[in-house]
């Protein structure tokens, strides 16, 4: 990791319009605006490093300012007139692939979000297990048809989904970032005597919104293991962390509450 670092940190020195400040504000048409610490200018497009071993790439045509520590300010379209030279577009070529090859080996280590527990219900039959969950499903979600797609009684299997709303600020001045959206999820619920077992995966952030009549996807997506932000993604690391302690937080109250009617909802035990 270390050494993948100074490698980039070298090519970057020699060969392209570096700038080694970690104050440089970039400013997005989409509203967002971001601190990173290198810029570097190729015929079309505008590497970032948008934190430690993450190089992002975008179009210039994403970008409305750049300004720099010392007061430098570049606007569009005085963008779209820095080109750099055939060798330094060569070797931006080589850290993209450099970065991409990181990438993929840290894809290997990649899992989506699930999280799931067997919970023991002492002389609780089967029957009664199932009969709570479906209790709980209704009072959880108001409408229990609307989230719960399959239901077994005989082999004891519930299967639904879910939504809940998302909204985060982080940071402040030029370095705010704000991400709002809904978070949906799968939830299945196995069945025995005197036990459940709850498996919660498929997590997925969405979030859209409308500037000047263009719909603007602004979602994560689908929410892993990953510690960056994906590819394109324009939210920073530490948003992306509170994003999914938000959902452990949201995960925690479900499954709780899935946990307290089970065991002590006996109001249709008769």
């Amino acid at each position: 990791m270390n050494s993948l670092k100074k490698l980039l940190t070298l090519i970057f020195l020699f060969f392209f319009v570096y700038e080694s400040f970690s104050q440089i504000k970039v400013e997005f048409k989409n509203g967002n605006t971001f601190t990173v610490s290198t810029v570097v200018f190729t015929n079309n497009d505008i590497l970032l490093d948008l934190s430690p071993n993450v190089i992002s790439k975008f179009g210039k045509l994403e970008i409305i300012s750049i300004k720099y520590p010392n007061g430098k300010k570049i606007d569009w379209p005085s963008i779209a007139s820095i080109i750099s030279s055939d060798e330094e577009i060569k070797k931006m070529d080589e850290i993209i692939k450099l970065a991409e090859l990181k990438k993929i080996n840290e894809i290997n280590d990649i899992k989506p979000l699930k999280y799931e527990d067997i919970i023991s219900v002492p002389n609780t039959e089967k029957k009664k297990i199932y009969l709570r969950s479906r209790i709980w499903f209704h009072k959880t979600f108001v409408d229990d048809k609307a989230v719960l797609s399959f239901s077994d009684f005989e082999n004891g299997i519930l299967i639904g989904s879910g939504t809940w709303k998302e909204f985060i600020e982080f940071g402040s001045g030029l370095s705010k970032e704000s991400l709002g959206g809904y978070v949906k999820f799968s939830i299945r619920i196995y069945i025995k005597d005197n036990k459940y077992k709850y498996v919660i995966d498929g997590l997925v952030h969405e979030y859209t919104y409308i500037k000047q009549g263009t719909t603007i996807d602004a979602g994560v997506g689908l929410l892993t293991t990953r510690k960056h932000p994906p590819f394109g993604v324009l939210y920073s690391e530490a948003l992306l962390e509170i994003l999914k302690f938000h959902v452990e937080i949201q995960i925690k109250i479900l499954t709780d509450s899935l946990k307290n009617t089970i065991l002590n909802d006996t109001e249709a035990d008769f």
